[in-house]
């Protein structure tokens, strides 16, 4: 779909799977409350800055699997609650993830080539959840401002000029088994009893390949499962 100057929008609990949209709307691909949009790719090449790829502008929306790109703005924008955006490959942008709200969920993704931020909360009581994703070559791989009861664990977070940056340390966020491999890893953030730092080893992150190779110090290195938990076997 090309959409042109348009934004394509979808109104509540819509899905819409296995479309290629480019734009230079504004806001993009938009989705609203409890809509989802499973392997889909939006393009947003606008001049103009600030310009995003797909926007959540409902509480509840969810983007799973899909690519994002907007060479002047944000290539994915979670505006209200309880939004999620899993499994997506987020790349060449301003600002990857950018969530304004509360209770997001960020899960599984690659933020790669991001100049500004590769994931970046804006609100102060955000609770926001980023878990198992990979952060490569942005200007800061999590930026927080004030943000609060933030949890970022299992996450790679690699040659960005600055791993996570706080305005202020918040005691109320917690980081920990992430992997951090940066300029600086940290600004007003501590890295927990479990960080790992050094080069996690990504097979060949300038052309897409992000898997690990057999040495790299992020293998069995996450947040293990144990028997005291009631599961038995390796869970690493």
């Amino acid at each position: 779909i090309a959409a042109g100057a348009n934004s394509f929008s979808l109104d509540n609990n819509w899905s819409m799977r296995n479309f290629i949209i480019t734009t230079t709307s504004a806001t993009g691909f938009k989705i609203d409350s409890n809509a989802l949009v499973e392997n889909c790719k939006s393009t947003n090449s606008s001049a103009t800055a600030g310009r995003d790829a797909f926007q959540l502008g409902g509480g509840g929306g969810k983007i799973l699997k899909s690519e994002a790109i907007s060479t002047n703005g944000d290539a994915i924008v979670m505006g209200l609650n309880n939004q999620r955006v899993i499994g997506c490959y987020v790349h060449d942008s301003v600002d990857g993830i950018q969530t304004t709200n509360v209770d997001a969920i960020i899960l599984g993704n690659i933020v790669d080539t991001c100049s500004g931020n590769g994931i970046q909360t804006t609100s102060s009581d955000d609770r926001s959840i980023i878990i198992n994703n990979t952060i490569y070559n942005c200007g800061t791989g999590i930026l927080g401002s004030d943000a609060i009861n933030v949890l970022a664990i299992n996450n790679i977070i690699d040659a960005n000029t600055t791993g996570a940056s706080w305005t202020t340390q918040a005691n109320t966020n917690w980081f920990d088994y992430n992997v951090w491999d940066n300029t600086t890893d940290v600004s007003n953030v501590t890295k927990g009893d479990n960080a790992v730092t050094g080069d996690p080893g990504l097979t060949d992150p300038a052309n897409g390949d992000f898997t690990l190779g057999s040495g790299s110090n992020a293998l069995d290195a996450g947040m293990q499962v144990g028997t005291d938990q009631g599961a038995t076997g390796d869970y690493k």
